[in-house]
C-alpha cells in the first residue's frame, strides 16, 4: 500500500504574501483524458497531497488542428530557447513539441499558505498528463522546459523527502546595466510562492561576489564563454 505524500513543507513561511500562481503547459500526440476516464491526478498518491480536486486550479487543452498560430508561436519561443541552455530545450525536445497534436493548460491560484500543496498539485497535474502520454512540459512561471523523462525522473527523496527543489522552480537571467560597471541578476517563478521576483546588483569589477539561494550558494564570475556574460556558479 503506498500512503498519499504529505504536502510540501514551507518552514520559513513568514505571512504576507499575494496569492501564489502555478502555470504548466503541456503537449501531447496522444489524447488528452476526458470526463469519465476514470483518472485523475489525486490518483498519484506519492504525487498529489490531496484526495479532492484543488479548487483553485483549472485545465484546459486546444488542438494543433484548430489553433495553429498558438502552435506556430509556442514553437517559435521552444527554438529561441535553443540558445539558452538552462531553460532545458533540446532538439529531441523540440522535435516532440513539433510533432504534437494538442496542448494543455494547467492554471492554479492559491492563498498566502503555509504549505507548498498548491505547487505540488499542479506538478501532480502534469504527472497525470504525463500518465496519458503527453511528452512536452512548460514551466510558464519561470521558463524552462523540461522532457517526461525528466520529470518521471524527479527523486522522491528530494528536499526533505519530496520532491521539491528550489533550484528547479526559480530561474535566474543576468544582463549587463546599460551604461554602467554593474550587472543585473533577476529571478524568474516567485510568483509560485507568491513573492514578488527579485532583481539583484553586483558591481562588474569585483568578481567572486556571493548571494545565497535556497541550499545554494552561487557565486558571480565572468563567463569564461562570453566576455559580455556573467554566470552564477554553486
Amino acid at each position: 500500500m503506498v500512503l498519499r505524500t504529505e504536502p510540501w513543507p514551507r518552514p520559513r513561511f513568514v505571512p504576507g504574501g499575494g496569492p501564489a500562481h502555478v502555470s504548466f503547459l503541456v503537449f501531447s500526440a496522444s489524447p488528452f483524458p476526458q470526463p469519465g476516464d476514470g483518472t485523475m491526478p489525486m490518483d498519484f498518491v506519492d504525487w498529489c497531497p490531496f484526495d479532492g480536486w484543488h479548487p483553485g486550479f483549472t485545465w484546459g487543452y486546444r488542438l494543433r488542428q484548430t489553433s495553429a498560430a498558438m502552435f506556430a508561436q509556442v514553437e517559435a519561443a521552444a527554438r529561441a530557447a535553443l540558445a539558452e541552455p538552462d531553460l532545458g530545450m533540446t532538439a529531441a525536445l523540440l522535435d516532440h513539441l513539433t510533432r504534437a497534436t494538442g496542448g494543455a493548460n494547467l492554471t492554479g491560484t492559491v492563498g498566502d499558505e503555509p504549505d507548498l500543496g498548491g505547487l505540488q498539485f499542479g506538478w501532480a497535474m502534469v504527472r497525470w498528463l504525463l500518465g496519458a502520454g503527453a511528452t512536452v512540459v512548460l514551466d510558464a512561471m519561470s521558463g524552462p522546459w523540461f522532457s517526461r523523462e525528466q520529470v518521471l525522473a524527479f527523486r522522491p527523496e528530494g528536499w526533505l523527502g519530496h520532491r521539491f527543489a528550489l533550484e528547479r522552480e526559480v530561474e535566474f537571467s543576468t544582463r549587463p546595466i546599460e551604461g554602467e560597471a554593474r550587472w543585473s541578476v533577476r529571478t524568474r517563478g516567485l510568483a509560485k510562492f507568491g513573492r514578488p521576483d527579485l532583481e539583484l546588483v553586483f558591481d562588474a569589477d569585483e568578481p567572486g561576489q556571493q548571494v545565497t539561494f535556497g541550499s545554494q550558494r552561487l557565486t558571480c564570475s565572468p563567463s569564461p564563454r562570453d566576455a559580455d556574460l556573467l554566470e552564477l556558479r554553486p
